[in-house]
C-alpha cells in the first residue's frame, strides 16, 4: 500500500510539474522559449514597435523593427501569427528546417493580412538576439547586437514570396 502511495504522490508532483512548465505559455511548447522571446523583446531598445521571431535550425532569433516588414527578412519570411506583449507586437515566422517544436499544435495566434505588409524605410542594420536551442527548455544565447552580418550570409537569405 505504501508503494502504492508513492507512485500516487510521484505522479501528482509529475502531473503538477508539466503543468507549471507551460503555465503563462499560449503559444510556445515549453515556458523556456516564452520567457526569452518576452525578455528578448523587452531588453532590446525600447523604440521598436514590432519584434520578429524567427526559427533557423537551432538557432532563435528575436528582431526589432520600426515598422512591419521593417527589413528586408522580415518582409521576405512567411508569418504564421502574431500576440501583442505590452506595446509592441511579436510576429512568429514560419520556421526554417527546425530541430525542435518551438510553437503549441493549438498556439492561438492572431493573424492578419497586415502582418505581410511592406515596410517604406528598410533598417538596414537591424538589432537583435539570437540564441542556440540545445532542448526546448535549454536555450543560451550567442550573440546581442546589430545582426546583418548573419542576415546577409547566403545560408539565411529567404526569396520574397510571391503571393
Amino acid at each position: 500500500m505504501k508503494v502504492f502511495q508513492f507512485y500516487l504522490t510521484c505522479s501528482i508532483f509529475i502531473l503538477l510539474a508539466c503543468k507549471n512548465s507551460t503555465k503563462n505559455t499560449p503559444y510556445f511548447s515549453s515556458h523556456e522559449i516564452y520567457k526569452r522571446v518576452i525578455s528578448g523583446t523587452e531588453s532590446l531598445d525600447q523604440k521598436y514597435n514590432f519584434y520578429y521571431v524567427f526559427t533557423f535550425s537551432d538557432t532563435l532569433a528575436i528582431v526589432g523593427v520600426d515598422e512591419i516588414g521593417g527589413c528586408l527578412s522580415c518582409l521576405a519570411s512567411k508569418k504564421i501569427g502574431y500576440f501583442d506583449n505590452d506595446n509592441s507586437r511579436v510576429i512568429l515566422t514560419k520556421p526554417i528546417n527546425p530541430k525542435f517544436p518551438i510553437l503549441k499544435k493549438e498556439n492561438g495566434l492572431k493573424y492578419s493580412n497586415t502582418m505581410n505588409g511592406i515596410g517604406t524605410n528598410f533598417n538596414r542594420n537591424p538589432v537583435g538576439i539570437l540564441y542556440k536551442i540545445k532542448n526546448i527548455n535549454n536555450l543560451k544565447q550567442i550573440y546581442r547586437g546589430y545582426i546583418s552580418e548573419f542576415i546577409n550570409k547566403k545560408e539565411y537569405q529567404l526569396q520574397i514570396p510571391k503571393e
